[in-house]
């Protein structure tokens, strides 16, 4: 089953908004930290629209991008319940294409980490290059090798909601520096419980081969810091923001 296939049915009750919840007022002091002026902004990996919703509330002119129609279904349905009118596309963030460029991309909730080949890191970076105005911002977090390896090495948890039963079980591959959580999930129905499992795999890179990725596509980053603060990386951080631009001289 694709990720995000069935999950998406669960993914605003099983703690995954906390992110969001968080990183909202983080992403506006980078911004405000950079002097950032744009309005049009494209939200990689957009899911269910939690971040793509307060932009746009902010007045920011804001698209939504997801590989899953699932996840897009759940966004478009609370855009209009909130009365917003946000134009969510499905596509893939190694092969995407705009109606017009953008000042600002953001691609958050390591999502970028679901990129399981450097060729593939740099076919990412290289559409962001094409979306992004000379000067526009590129935001996005990424964990870490040791917060895979720490985090994602060989646990499993669970959490029960009552209708809802949640197993995580989590495992890590140092050879090849890849993470793979398997997702079962319970949802009540009736007198019955209905269960599906997903798999979702993250690979960890290595800061200078990432930083290496987007200079060879045209961006250049200003920054990298422990996300949710302004401290600069250690060897024991779990995910790092990356602050990057397109230059003005670019083509």
């Amino acid at each position: 089953m694709e990720p995000y296939s069935r999950f998406a049915e669960v993914y605003d009750r099983v703690g995954c908004l906390s992110f969001s919840e968080k990183v909202l007022p983080y992403l506006h002091k980078l911004l405000g930290r950079y002097r950032f002026q744009g309005k049009k902004v494209l939200d990689l990996a957009c899911g269910t629209g939690a971040l793509t919703r307060e932009l746009a509330k902010g007045g920011f002119e804001v698209i939504g991008l997801d590989r899953s129609p699932s996840m897009l279904e759940k966004a478009r349905g609370k855009a209009k319940k909130d009365g917003l009118v946000i134009p969510y596309l499905q596509g893939d963030m190694r092969d995407f294409l705009l109606p017009h460029k953008v000042d600002l991309v953001t691609c958050l909730f390591d999502s970028i980490n679901y990129i399981l080949r450097y060729d593939e890191l740099e076919a990412v970076f290289g559409n962001v290059y094409r979306a992004l105005n000379p000067q526009g911002v590129f935001i996005f977090d990424m964990n870490t090798v040791f917060g895979l390896s720490s985090g994602w090495d060989d646990k499993k948890t669970g959490e029960d909601l009552g209708d809802l039963a949640v197993i995580w079980d989590y495992s890590w591959d140092e050879g090849v520096r890849l993470a793979t959580l398997e997702v079962t999930v319970f949802q009540k129905k009736g007198n019955f419980y209905r269960k599906f499992k997903e798999v979702h795999r993250e690979r960890g890179y290595d800061p200078k081969s990432v930083t290496k990725a987007l200079q060879r596509k045209g961006l250049e980053v200003l920054d990298r810091f422990r996300c949710l603060s302004f401290a600069k990386p250690s060897k024991d951080t779990q995910r790092v923001m990356y602050i990057c631009r397109r230059p003005a001289n670019g083509e």
